[in-house]
């Protein structure tokens, strides 16, 4: 059984703020999400770089039928520059793609360039910015959720890989290792990280982070039900000292679902299907809340 990207994450499009759009007057860009999967073991250069993927769509602006055509750039955080891949990129339907590009693992997503300008009513070259990675901090540590890098499922169990870094802002070491990670799904159940493989190359291995020291290293978690969906991830330093993210796929529409209160007199009565969804969330954030409670005890 081999790694796949989890297609479905842009899943993790949700949870940071996709879909992303731009335009320059005759072309819509949108990028509905993103996710990295790994090069092929054999590749050279597996332990360096990884395949990021664009869940993308390309149309005109005044609803033209037709497709067109564009030369897309990927800037990172570092300012680093990379040229679309073509055999890794996939056709979706019509003016929709998976663009894909062959970056460091480490690289984080600034923005992306269009350049219709082969095309000669496409206009000029313009740019979408991407969100700022999911992070949570105290007054000694820092949490940053990079994403989904690898997804393996069958019938009975799935497994994911996170891509997370933890730096340290206090003045004592901070212990590292698979136990002090956990990940919790919308029932409220906690799966542990598993520790570090030499065979499979995958999971955490036990270190020590001094003041100031920054990890980043990828969460291997295994055996989840394959209707669980990664929602809280926990990192817990102490009996007593814990951070978490919110890294819910579907936390935007929980938070506008959850958000809307008025009385029984001003709003319109709940169909059966909005009741049970609000239901459903209430539910959801009581059980998060009382694993995070037990967290802390």
């Amino acid at each position: 059984m081999i790694w796949r990207a989890l297609v479905l994450a842009a899943l993790i499009g949700s949870a940071v703020g996709y879909p992303l759009y731009g335009d320059n007057g005759l072309l819509n860009c949108s990028i509905y999400g993103s996710y990295k999967e790994p090069l092929s073991m054999d590749n050279i250069n597996y332990d360096r770089y990884m395949i990021l993927d664009l869940d993308l769509s390309l149309r005109w602006s005044n609803a033209g039928i037709g497709s067109t055509r564009a030369v897309y750039t990927l800037m990172d955080r570092n300012d680093r520059s990379y040229m679309m891949s073509p055999q890794y990129t996939r056709s979706l339907q019509q003016n929709r793609w998976l663009i894909s590009f062959v970056v460091p693992t480490e690289a984080i997503p600034k923005s992306l360039v269009v350049d219709p300008s082969s095309d000669p009513n496409g206009g000029k070259p313009y740019s979408l910015d991407f969100p700022e990675p999911i992070n949570a901090s105290d007054g000694n540590a820092t949490m940053v959720y990079y994403g989904i890098t690898g997804f393996r499922m069958d019938t009975s169990k799935k497994s994911l890989r996170l891509d997370v870094s933890v730096t340290n802002n206090g003045t004592a070491n901070l212990p590292l290792s698979a136990k002090n990670f956990s990940l919790i799904d919308q029932w409220g159940w906690k799966y542990g990280s598993k520790e570090y493989d030499s065979l499979t190359r995958e999971g955490i291995s036990a270190a020590v982070l001094p003041p100031n020291g920054t990890m980043r290293a990828g969460l291997f978690f295994t055996s989840l039900s394959p209707l669980s969906r990664p929602v809280e991830l926990v990192y817990k330093r102490s009996p007593t000292e814990s951070l978490s993210l919110n890294i819910d796929p579907e936390r935007g529409s929980a938070i506008i679902n959850s958000s809307r209160e008025c009385c029984p007199e001003c709003c319109p009565p709940q169909s059966a299907d909005s009741a049970n969804l609000a239901g459903s969330i209430k539910a959801t954030k009581s059980r998060l809340a009382k694993v995070r409670q037990d967290l802390e005890s």
